[in-house]
């Protein structure tokens, strides 16, 4: 429906955009299913170092290997999605896309977890050299609040824009 003008071969990039974004989305998913699963085994067997409230840094910085991936993953698929529904290829949204939004917020709020017990781990590592810990500290702020802007910016725009292609498809 809101093609990029006919022509076919770029129409044709397009679907092999989606079908790389879609297969590269679930390997991720599948890849961090399998890390988020050897990480708890290793977790499990050796437990963390250090001591209590080192140890919940660490299972942040932990669950980060199978959760920022996993979203990553999903982001991927739901970009696809969208390929696909805005240039007519798709009648409805899938579920995913459909419910993209709200995935693309939690993932905004979710994905801050590790590096949040990143800059914990760096504050106990270093206590008393403040130069390195600004540094690292100021580094993994600035890496989530760019994260979480673009998320939010992004569920957003496909919050405003999908109920836009459904009437265009609609009048056409």
């Amino acid at each position: 429906m809101i093609g990029l003008g006919g022509d076919e071969s770029r129409n044709a990039l397009m679907r092999q955009a989606c079908c790389v974004l879609s297969v590269m989305g679930w390997v991720v998913i599948v890849a961090s299913a399998v890390i988020g699963v050897l990480t708890y085994d290793s977790v499990s067997y050796r437990g963390f170092p250090g001591e209590l409230k080192e140890s919940a840094a660490w299972a942040m910085v932990y669950a980060g290997r199978f959760v920022s991936p996993l979203m990553m993953g999903i982001a991927a698929i739901i970009a696809a999605q969208f390929i696909r529904y805005a240039f007519g290829e798709l009648d409805d949204p899938p579920i995913l896309l459909k419910y993209g939004d709200k995935i693309l917020l939690l993932d905004a709020l979710v994905g801050c977890v590790p590096s949040i017990g990143s800059i914990l781990l760096n504050t106990m590592m270093h206590r008393g050299e403040s130069y390195p810990l600004l540094i690292s500290a100021g580094w993994s702020s600035l890496l989530i609040i760019s994260r979480v802007a673009l998320l939010v910016a992004l569920a957003v725009a496909l919050r405003k824009i999908l109920p836009v292609i459904r009437e265009v498809k609609g009048l056409v």
